[in-house]
């Protein structure tokens, strides 16, 4: 998919060493037709809650700004009450979060996976 910045799978290759999977990640299922999303979720079972909080945060942050951008040219729009919630303290916490952030929105999901794989690609 031409949208996504970073291949999930070069991503996850260049960061695991092994470790844990948390196999039951589905927040990023909308998208399984247009990237590898095994990898994409390998990737985020490579985190720690604190990462994940922290990804939350960045999801969060960027999508303020985006928020208020489409606010300022759309007046009525879609996103327009659309909030993510930043805390989790699990895995399923944090793939819930996610999941009702995106809400069916495949837009959003490709936002949120160019956001996580620039957080964890930076960091």
């Amino acid at each position: 998919m031409d949208y996504i910045k970073y291949d999930p799978t070069i991503v996850y290759n260049s960061m695991i060493k092994g470790g844990k999977y948390y196999n039951n990640y589905t927040c990023f299922n909308i998208l399984n037709n247009y990237i590898n999303i095994n990898s994409f979720y390998k990737l985020l079972s490579s985190c720690s809650i604190h990462n994940l909080n922290n990804i939350l945060n960045y999801i969060n942050i960027h999508w303020t700004i985006i928020k208020r951008d489409i606010d300022k040219k759309y007046k009525n729009n879609k996103y327009k009450g659309i909030l993510i919630n930043t805390y989790c303290k699990s895995y399923d916490d944090f793939n819930n979060n996610i999941i009702e952030f995106i809400n069916g929105e495949i837009a959003i999901a490709i936002m949120c996976v160019n956001i996580i794989n620039a957080y964890l690609y930076i960091n």
